[in-house]
């Protein structure tokens, strides 16, 4: 409930008013410095009587060029820092790589994730044989591609959705490795 946002607003407190006053409505408020608009209602549970919100949002500013730019900042971290330092902090909030939706993937060339900063259950783990809902491999994919082009997009289905991600390949005296995100 007391959940800040990146402006000092406490987001599920003003969508609590909303419901409360309106039903369901619009709201704006910055998930990590990145502007957000949701859509919440209330509703009650028939069978128990309790009351919720449900919602669902978007980032207006959150484009295929931010996406791009995110990466190639990521990029010239991995080639300032270091590997060891840029992998940790790809990896965590405190290293400025988790920007509303927008999240680091880091991979070796073999798929072994390096960092993630969405499942960061992933690191460690190698991710070649990784399936789509189609079958498509995301990881051989993205890496074959990089392999070619240098960078570029690779689309999937992720929870019946399509996932557009963008990734860079990256060579630094710590190795050669491929940046993404989407």
């Amino acid at each position: 409930i007391n959940w800040k946002d990146s402006s000092g607003n406490y987001r599920n407190k003003m969508m609590i008013d909303l419901v409360k006053k309106q039903g369901s409505g619009w709201l704006e408020y910055e998930e990590d410095g990145i502007l957000k608009y949701a859509f919440v209602e209330g509703f009650t549970d028939p069978r128990t009587g309790k009351r919720y919100i449900i919602g669902g949002g978007y980032y207006p500013e959150i484009n295929n060029d931010a996406v791009i730019a995110f990466v190639k900042k990521a990029v010239e971290y991995l080639k300032a820092r270091g590997r060891t330092v840029a992998m940790r902090d790809f990896a965590s909030y405190a290293g400025g790589f988790i920007k509303g939706p927008l999240r680091i993937l880091a991979l070796d060339l073999n798929g072994v994730v390096l960092a993630d900063g969405a499942n960061p259950i992933f690191i460690g783990q190698n991710l070649m044989k990784m399936r789509d809902s189609e079958g498509k491999y995301i990881i051989r994919d993205m890496i074959e591609m990089v392999k070619r082009q240098g960078r570029g997009w690779i689309s999937y289905i992720e929870n019946k959705g399509y996932r557009s991600v963008y990734a860079e390949y990256v060579e630094t005296p710590d190795g050669k490795f491929i940046i993404a995100s989407g």
